[in-house]
């Protein structure tokens, strides 16, 4: 909850109802003369714009005015007034969306698309809304703000959240919503600078955005990944996780090396038992696939040494890896 002890009351309205920053106002004679207000009580405030203090405005009168209800009132009035500036003088009001990126390169080749990093970008809240309302009634609801376009078919709701925030029955309406959280007067500055962000004090709900193509810039930079299953002419097989571009720079590299691959779901893989399950698979389809799993002298080593061997050769009586198999004479079925 925001205490009045946290409240600077660095924001007036002056005598035309215009919300002004204190920080804008210089110490000169016809500001000493200007009457100004509080957002929240009506009641006269005085500008303090000495160089020792921190500017602020001070009430001219002792007021039990409610901080909360300032900063509510300061959050809603500003963003309309800064949106209303932005709507006349053709100015952007902006928001940054997180657009999904994604990459179908690939797709052919592995059969799966490849989810990029999320891009953000600008979008301009004036192009589509052109008007703007404070707690005009829609439906059940009765928004802090509005913003529609012209035909009222499309509507965007701004939530200031200072006590409490928005209810389960609105973000369950599929409404498009955003909620800002206003602690302090420096919650606010999003509006003069023309710029919503989503974070921490700021939530988005409902705003669907569409996803677009992009491409992979490298082998290094993807960041998805695909399980290869391969058996090269030696008879060597290998199973690995790679980059979308590498698995592909490696099939086309090594195509005259490569006489079977495969492209594996996460979800079918376990492990060394997969592994076995795989090379007698397509051994029996007739690939020259050589490997100790399939060897009548394997036998599992239940030492592993520090080269991570996991086959004991019960006839040349050593530690290998299972590849061992594609250069050995004494190979059998």
């Amino acid at each position: 909850m925001a205490g009045k002890s946290v409240i600077k009351y660095k924001y007036a309205k002056n005598a035309q109802g215009e919300i002004v920053f204190i920080e804008d106002l210089e110490n000169t004679p016809s500001i000493r003369k200007e009457e100004f207000r509080c957002i929240s009580c009506k009641n006269i405030l005085i500008p303090k714009l000495g160089k020792i203090r921190q500017k602020h405005f001070s009430h001219k009168h002792f007021f039990d005015c409610s901080g909360e209800t300032y900063l509510h009132r300061l959050a809603k009035e500003l963003f309309a007034q800064e949106y209303r500036i932005c709507l006349n003088q053709r100015k952007p009001f902006e928001i940054e969306l997180a657009i999904p990126e994604y990459c179908k390169k690939y797709q052919k080749r592995f059969g799966q698309q490849c989810n990029l990093e999320i891009a953000r970008k600008l979008f301009d809240l004036t192009k589509r809304y052109k008007k703007i309302d404070l707690e005009k009634k829609d439906g059940d609801f009765i928004p802090d703000i509005t913003l529609a376009n012209e035909e009222e078919t499309d509507k965007l709701y701004i939530e200031i959240a200072v006590t409490h925030e928005i209810s389960d029955s609105k973000m369950r309406s599929g409404s498009k919503i955003i909620e800002i959280n206003i602690e302090t007067e420096t919650d606010i500055f999003f509006a003069r600078d023309h710029v919503i962000r989503a974070g921490n004090k700021i939530k988005f709900f409902n705003l669907k955005v569409n996803s677009r193509e992009g491409e992979c810039e490298g082998r290094e930079n993807c960041p998805n990944e695909v399980k290869l299953f391969r058996v090269y002419k030696s008879g060597k097989s290998i199973c690995l996780s790679e980059s979308f571009p590498s698995a592909a720079y490696v099939l086309d590299v090594r195509k005259d090396q490569i006489i079977y691959h495969e492209v594996i779901h996460p979800n079918d893989w376990h492990g060394s038992d997969s592994f076995i399950a795989k090379i007698v698979e397509v051994r029996a389809k007739g690939i020259a696939v050589r490997n100790c799993y399939l060897c009548r002298y394997y036998a599992d080593n239940r030492f592993f040494d520090e080269e991570n061997n996991p086959i004991f050769c019960k006839f040349l009586k050593i530690r290998c890896n299972s590849n061992k198999a594609a250069e050995c004479d004494f190979f059998r079925l």
